[in-house]
Parts: structure tokens; sequence; C-alpha cells
């Protein structure tokens, strides 16, 4: 068995088009979300995870389930010792065969890293990187990120713990979606999957990436 890919960054970074990639390349990511106005070719978070794991976690320690205020600090967080059990049922109810590469992607998880980090300690980690001022600026102008006082410190403070994570593989997400596609071959790689250069050129649209 092995332990998933995790996917994660600031809301409006991009997480959202790597996941489109790493799902390309063959990573199974079980039930996930849908298309919205925001995110026009999928959310791709796991359905389960979200309602059942990260959403309940973060308002049991009093922080937004939707990640953008109040946000937890590293003292908010408290075990979680189910967490892993947990996850893997939903994936088997899913059908996802945790033999092979699997994983999900959720912005949200970046909140509380240490305590996903405890429940799979050899996750293969995926962060995704964007200007903090773009970040913010797409934040503004998107419908359901309401409640943070200051976009622009919300977007540093997902930027601090971006870099607080050990080991991660960090994608700029701007070149990936101008074509620039190394570091997202490389991520492919760590996921052991094999990179599909047609699958990925053909997921990517530029013409929803907006500065």
């Amino acid at each position: 068995m092995r332990d998933p890919v995790i996917v994660t960054g600031a809301a409006r970074s991009g997480t959202s088009l790597v996941m489109g990639v790493l799902e390309a390349c063959g990573l199974q990511t079980g039930d996930t979300c849908g298309p919205t106005e925001a995110n026009p070719k999928g959310q791709w978070e796991n359905r389960g995870i979200i309602q059942q794991v990260q959403k309940p976690y973060l308002k049991a320690i009093g922080a937004d389930p939707m990640g953008q205020h109040p946000l937890p600090s590293y003292e908010d967080l408290t075990p979680d010792p189910y967490r892993r059990l947990t996850v893997l049922d939903i994936a088997d109810e899913q059908g996802i065969d945790t033999d092979y590469p699997w994983g999900f992607k959720d912005a949200k998880a970046l909140l509380d890293w240490p305590v996903w980090n405890q429940a799979f300690p050899n996750a293969t980690w995926i962060v995704t990187e964007r200007d903090l001022g773009a970040i913010a600026a797409s934040a503004k102008r998107t419908s359901f990120m309401r409640k943070a006082p200051d976009w622009l410190e919300w977007a540093k403070f997902h930027e601090e713990r971006v870099n607080d994570i050990p080991n991660a593989h960090r994608i700029q997400t701007r070149a990936l979606a101008e074509g620039f596609l190394n570091q997202a071959k490389e991520g492919v790689d760590k996921c052991g999957l094999d990179f599909d250069l047609m699958a990925v050129t053909d997921w990517i649209d530029p013409e929803l990436w907006h500065e």
C-alpha cells in the first residue's frame, strides 16, 4: 500500500491545474468535485475527504472550514488518530487501489499539514507557488472567497506554510500554464507516474489563467 500524493497550496494558486496534470498522467483521484465558475475544468477535491475529514477537523479546532478566516496556528492543531484509517476507508469505498499511485488535492490541507504528515508519513507532497499579489487579486474576484480581512496577508500565511513542508516538490503554476513543463514532469515522476505529454498539453488551457 502506498501513502497518497497530497497536492496543496493557497487557494487560487493553481492546485486544480496541477491536480489535473497528475490525473492526466494516471493518478487515481476518486470521486472529485466537478467544474464551477471559478474552476471551469473542475475543482479536483475528493468529496469524501473534504466532507468527512478536512472540513470537520478545521471546524473542531475553531478554524474556518472554508480555510479563509480564522486560520489555525500550529498551536491550534490537535491529534487526529483516526485520520489515516478514515481516509483509507474512503479510498476503498471509491474504488481506489492504494497499491498504485493515488492522491487528493486540497488547499486546506496546507493548514493542518503536520496532522496529515502524521497520518501519512510517506506521502508525496506537491505544493503550488504563484505570485502572492496574483493570488490575492484572484481571491478578491472569486465569489466563494469572502472572509479574509486582508487577502495579501492571507496569501503570505499560506506561503509560510508551504515553506514549512519538508521535501515538498514545488511547481510554479504561472510557468506551467505558459507551457514550461519541467517542474510538472519532475512532480509526475516523484508520484511514480509516467509523464504523458499529449494528455498534459491537452489539459492545460492558458486562456483560463489570469493575472
